[in-house]
């Protein structure tokens, strides 16, 4: 009968069950003959699959067979299928969507699929996300006030990458791209989505961020890439790319020049670092500094760190900052202070060994701080495997660092060495799930991938320094006085007769205030946001000459 196992080619066609990873066999009590079997796809046979003229395709992917499309209420990989023994022709599957009901799994429909289905996921968390992300510049020109802008961006296992517009867990997610949802970013007018083995998609927005065109990013000619293949927008230009393949980086310095709507991996712009090579090795981790510009970080799957001057221009030798103290394992995560790149934390995935390391010193030392998250200090014992640690500095001028484990999230707020107390963050909501990533934004937003327990954000209240409201007198604008009671002034003085729009956005990206002037030397406006909350307002300011953004702190 192996020989009468659906073979129907296309794009899912043939029977698969990706080396037993879904593999299910069912035959329907009251029916010999009736055999279901499900790999990739679900599909039925009513003579035990002694010929192929009774088998029918009934869930998974679409019968259709030329896209990647869902079947109807179903999922691609299917586990179990169990059938009612008060009605043998309803049945449940489980997939790797959750839980599927039919009513009639011998029915005939006219249309290709034909079994019909309900979803049954309804009200419980199972979302398993490798990935999150949420804009690295927080500010864009008018995305927030539409429909286009996304807040955060999730990749899924085997369900694809989605997004939202709110922090509210009531709001739907919008699906951007199907797959295995893995790295994904949001930048100034763009947002990226990839599946596995690092197939990148772009979506691109114009200079008002109302949508633009897609296409395809990724480089042509990387291999080797890993099945959730880490990328990297620069922090500083969201144009530029920098992306792990396999063992070694490419570097794209202009995102937006790569032709619109194509399906094929894109040359454009596409840089191979040759001499960023790990040979031997593959490259699991990457980070940019932003303090001062342009240094590249990368890490390894046999323990090896890396860092990169001047990273954009060429190809520059990469400086080996391995701690002669690390132990040997893979790199999960790397992270660079973003106002100090003399401060590095690694984080290493394998248990049993000492997982959270810290230099003060661009690499040169290391310690670590994993402190009570070992269950003895030289790792060994039961202590969780660390997937990623991130940082965000308050409103007190201190930091608070986050990690993402296999048995929840945790913080400190005093890094101590082998001293450092971690402390469990939602632990009756995130719970001991495993936390693939933790992102933090510069206002104070905090968000929690988990696997098998959905997307998880927290708000903190956070410092606005110097550094982020530098420039203002140079571009011809006041903001004063800032901080603010809520009323505060606004003042712009140009030299010519310009537009301006102004808008102002609240913590979680809703537009509070809009004005606009055409035609003007200078705007001197009074802004009243007394009845808003307390906490960091993002000022857009929109003229013929381009966008700036400033910060302002109601107090």
């Amino acid at each position: 009968m192996s020989n009468q196992i659906p073979l129907q080619g296309g794009y899912t066609g043939d029977f698969d069950s990706q080396q037993s990873y879904d593999l299910l066999i069912k035959v329907k009590p009251d029916d010999e003959n009736f055999v279901v079997i499900g790999g990739i796809n679900l599909y039925r046979s009513t003579d035990g699959f002694t010929t192929t003229e009774n088998t029918s395709w009934i869930g998974g992917y679409s019968p259709l067979n030329d896209t990647y499309d869902f079947y109807t209420n179903h999922h691609a990989d299917q586990h179990s299928l169990v059938f009612y023994k008060s009605n043998t022709n309803k049945v449940i599957v489980g997939h790797d969507g959750g839980l599927s009901r039919t009513n009639d799994i011998s029915a005939n429909g006219v249309d290709t699929e034909v079994v019909d289905w309900l979803k049954l996921n309804r009200g419980y968390l199972t979302t398993q996300a490798y990935t999150v992300a949420i804009p690295t510049m927080y500010t864009t020109a008018s995305r927030k006030k539409n429909s286009s802008f996304d807040l955060v961006l999730a990749g899924f296992q085997d369900n694809g990458t989605w997004a939202t517009k709110s922090m509210d867990g009531a709001v739907n997610w919008e699906k951007r791209l199907s797959g295995d949802g893995s790295y994904c970013a949001l930048g100034m007018n763009s947002s990226f989505s990839s599946s596995q083995n690092g197939t990148v998609y772009g979506d691109f927005y114009d200079f008002h961020g109302f949508y633009d065109y897609w296409t395809r990013v990724d480089p042509e000619g990387a291999t080797g890439q890993l099945f959730i293949t880490p990328f990297i927008l620069d922090p500083n230009n969201n144009n530029v790319m920098y992306y792990a393949g396999g063992d070694i980086i490419w570097r794209n310095s202009d995102l937006t020049e790569i032709p619109s709507k194509s399906d094929n991996p894109a040359s454009t712009n596409w840089f191979e670092m040759s001499n960023s090579g790990v040979s031997g090795s593959t490259i699991t981790a990457i980070d940019v500094s932003q303090n001062p510009l342009n240094i590249l970080y990368y890490g390894t799957a046999n323990a090896k760190l890396f860092k990169i001057i001047d990273a954009l221009n060429g190809d520059p030798l990469p400086i080996d900052i391995t701690g002669s103290n690390l132990p040997p394992g893979n790199i999960g995560c790397v992270m660079v202070n973003p106002s100090d790149t003399s401060e590095l934390f690694t984080t290493f995935t394998n248990y049993k060994i000492i997982s959270i390391w810290h230099s003060k010193d661009g690499g040169i030392s290391w310690e670590s701080i994993s402190g009570n998250l070992e269950d003895n200090p030289d790792g060994s014992g039961n202590g969780p495997s660390i997937r990623w640690i991130s940082m965000m500095r308050l409103a007190t001028n201190s930091y608070i660092y986050f990690v993402g484990t296999s048995t929840g999230l945790f913080s400190t707020t005093n890094l101590d060495g082998d001293n450092t107390v971690w402390l469990q963050e939602g632990e009756n909501t995130i719970g001991n799930v495993v936390v693939n990533m933790v992102k933090t934004g510069n206002v104070g937003e905090v968000v929690v991938a988990t696997h098998a327990n959905g997307i998880y954000s927290a708000q903190y209240d956070v410092d606005v320094h110097v550094s982020d409201i530098q420039g203002v007198e140079e571009l011809g604008v006041e903001v004063f006085p800032n901080p603010s009671n809520g009323v505060f002034n606004i003042k712009i003085t140009g030299t010519n007769a310009k537009d301006y729009r102004i808008s102002i956005y609240n913590m979680l990206g809703k537009a509070v205030y809009f004005s606009e002037q055409k035609n003007v030397m200078s705007v001197n406006e009074q802004i009243n946001l007394q009845t808003h909350a307390k906490g960091v307002y993002n000022i857009e300011i929109v003229s013929n000459k381009g966008v700036h953004s400033f910060k302002h702190i109601l107090k």
